[in-house]
């Protein structure tokens, strides 16, 4: 199975639909991205007729496949391109596959290049990704610029994990750009 990265279609971010988001953000405390963001690209849209492509990368993490010693690169992967603003996404257990480890195992999740070792999900313990359990990320309350592409790259402590599956999903945006 391949998982790739997929672009809103044309259009269908709008300077009108981002003010509203705003609005509405802010009207329920969102605090992942707040009105007053989603405002700022509503006014860089509107200026200029400037374009910016929000995107989807999935990378799955499958114990029978990649193996639980540290440090493991997932063998269904992306790379988030250089210059790409990850703003969040979530950890998703899988329904069948539960993460087990031979003592209190921890994974953080970062980038290969371009970001620090836990800047996608903080140390987190093997417990929280129980089946179908969902872990927000922690670019989700701290967004942060690729400087260099990387692919996703997990980190496991206290000893090795011994099976599982879970699903990163992350949210990220290219730069606008003016068409």
């Amino acid at each position: 199975m391949t998982i790739k990265t997929r672009n809103i279609a044309d259009g269908a971010v709008t300077s009108a639909k981002l003010a509203a988001g705003a609005a509405n953000a802010a009207a329920i405390g969102l605090n992942t991205i707040t009105g007053a963001q989603l405002a700022g690209q509503a006014a860089a849209v509107a200026n200029g007729g400037a374009t910016m492509a929000l995107r989807v990368a999935v990378v799955r993490y499958n114990f029978a496949v990649d193996g639980g010693a540290t440090p493991v690169t997932p063998a269904v992967n992306v790379t988030l391109p250089a210059g790409a603003v990850v703003l969040g996404g979530a950890v998703h257990g899988d329904p069948a596959g539960a993460v087990t480890a031979a003592g209190a195992a921890t994974v953080s999740i970062g980038t290969s290049a371009g970001s620090g070792v836990a800047s996608i999900l903080a140390v987190t313990g093997k417990a929280s990704f129980a089946n179908d359990a969902v872990i927000i990320n922690t670019a989700t309350a701290t967004p942060f610029v690729m400087t260099a592409a990387g692919t996703v790259v997990l980190t496991i402590a206290t000893g090795p994990l011994t099976a599982g599956i879970f699903d990163v999903i992350i949210f990220y945006a290219l730069g606008v750009s003016v068409t």
